[in-house]
């Protein structure tokens, strides 16, 4: 089931993860976690960028949409990245978007 969001509608559209594999949570310290938000009609990246360490140690964090990123309604895909401060990358979650009148 897609994530509704309203059409330009910018003050309440923030996207919040928990990062982890299995049950196991993921420190953030000194990570970088990128969302990257791609239209499914034609798989192309139209927004994202990076997002805000809430809370590194219970490896939390947020994203919240900007202009023109909510402009059109139809379908999307939001995909998050997490480059580890070791070093490694791992690809994360991904969600099914609905942007809505």
């Amino acid at each position: 089931m897609p994530i509704t969001l309203k059409k330009d509608d910018y003050e309440n559209s923030t996207i919040e993860i928990t990062a982890k594999v299995g049950d196991k949570m993921i420190p953030l310290t000194g990570s970088k976690v990128l969302f990257a938000f791609i239209a499914k009609s034609t798989n192309k990246k139209i927004g994202g960028g990076e997002c805000e360490i809430v809370n590194a140690g219970a490896g939390k964090a947020k994203y919240s949409f900007k202009k023109p990123e909510l402009s059109q309604a139809g379908d999307y895909q939001g995909r998050f990245t997490i480059d580890l401060s070791q070093g490694a990358k791992r690809d994360g979650l991904a969600l099914d978007f609905k942007i809505v009148e």
